[in-house]
């Protein structure tokens, strides 16, 4: 209310109408809370109540007004915006249309205005109970993100994601939430139906079981390979076919050291591997199930082929020559996995061939792609048709400059293709 330099209001005074500025009238107000702490608060509210402005939140006006919720405020008056925004979000929620039924998202016009408080009892019994807000448990919802406009459990799961990311600004929480919307409208399913995923070793222990017979027929000195095997865990990798609805998607670019983020030079593929019915995000974890490589596949369905834009890797990997082939060695399974289970679901219009292409950025994993055959230009997706107003330069993508083949469908009569 307080930036609000244009909408004006009317009110009576002694049986006069005048008019005022909202920003002047909404700075007065608040000087007056700061100077005079026994202001009579309800008296104020109910001239406030006259307030028809648009900005007006008639529950955060009430909220305000309270003696001890206003105490609180002033020791974090950085705060006040954000509580603000959440009660106009609360106000604006349409309660009579949801589509989101987790319980983080107000049902009912007795919750609009309250937060809903994870709780354990004292017989260690854990319980969901909405509450009246306080600054307390506000400050507590808004440390689990920094981001205003979070109404459904839809956009609690993007706001996480992003959080984890300290570039990400309110506009990009925003355009995520908007090309979310957009996937949803579209109507847009993963290419499989079926998630592709390698089964991952819980533990290091059960890594040492499984991998104690290759042991002792590869080496005699077991103490030896198992301080090996120990320095070399964080070479375990392994590969997953995202799906397009997993947030990951939109820092996909923080977590690879590449563009592919919002507002990047790379938006245009982050929005395409989210929006487009025949391009799929595949994903190399590290030992922490933390993704750390990945590739965008597209599908030409009615050729036959697949093209994988290239593999961007996190840079933390660069000289660490045994990780960056076990990264490599993990992308080529999870883009044959990718293809067997495609062509399992599509056996009339198969995939009989997958082409890669470089990434200009830095080696990432280019000189073992070079590795396989180098391939005309299949065509491709051109990213910069999936740009949007805000980016900060236009991509085309990389399959685009040279592309090498990695898989080919195996002949009857021929081996089965070895990376």
């Amino acid at each position: 209310m307080m930036e609000d330099k244009d909408v004006t209001i009317k009110y009576k005074n002694q049986d006069q109408i005048k008019e005022a500025c909202v920003s002047d009238m909404a700075y007065t107000f608040m000087q007056g809370l700061i100077n005079h702490n026994d202001l009579d608060l309800t008296s104020m509210h109910m001239n406030l109540q006259a307030m028809q402005a648009g900005g007006y939140v008639e529950a955060f006006a009430k909220f305000v007004m309270n003696k001890t919720n206003w105490s609180n405020i002033k020791q974090k008056m950085n705060m006040l915006p954000r509580i603000y925004s959440w009660f106009k979000a609360r106000k604006e929620l349409d309660l009579d249309h949801q589509t989101d039924t987790a319980p983080v998202t107000p049902t009912t016009e007795e919750i609009r205005y309250k937060v809903l408080v994870y709780e354990t009892t004292e017989n260690g019994v854990d319980r969901m109970k909405w509450k009246a807000p306080t600054v307390d448990l506000l400050l507590k919802e808004f440390a689990e993100t920094k981001y205003v406009g979070i109404v459904t459990a839809r956009d609690k799961e993007i706001a996480k994601t992003l959080t984890t990311t300290s570039i990400y600004e309110q506009k990009h929480f925003d355009k995520a939430k908007e090309i979310d919307r957009e996937r949803i409208e579209l109507g847009v399913q993963d290419i499989l139906k079926k998630p592709v995923k390698q089964g991952r070793i819980a533990s290091l222990d059960e890594y040492r079981e499984k991998t104690e017979a290759v042991r002792e027929q590869m080496l005699t000195d077991s103490a030896e390979i198992l301080h090996d095997q120990i320095e070399d865990t964080s070479s375990i990798f392994s590969y997953e076919v995202l799906e397009k609805s997993d947030p990951a998607n939109f820092i996909m670019g923080c977590l690879t050291d590449c563009c592919a983020t919002l507002y990047g030079a790379g938006a245009g593929a982050m929005r395409a591997m989210i929006i487009h019915p025949d391009i799929q995000p595949l994903v190399v974890r590290d030992f922490d199930n933390k993704i750390i490589s990945f590739g965008i596949i597209y599908v030409n369905r009615e050729q036959g082929y697949a093209v994988v834009n290239d593999f961007e890797m996190n840079k933390k990997y660069v000289g660490k020559e045994k990780q960056r082939k076990a990264i490599y060695e993990k992308a080529m399974q999870g883009v044959r996995a990718f293809v067997e289970e495609y062509n399992t679901e599509n056996p009339d219009k198969p995939i009989r061939r997958v082409t890669c292409g470089i990434s200009p950025n830095w080696e990432a994993i280019n000189d073992y792609i070079k590795q396989n055959p180098q391939s005309e230009i299949l065509k491709a997706p051109n990213f910069n048709d999936f740009h949007y107003a805000g980016s900060s330069s236009a991509w085309s993508g990389d399959w685009h400059r040279e592309q090498y083949e990695i898989w080919r469908m195996e002949d009857k009569n021929e081996n089965e293709l070895q990376f």
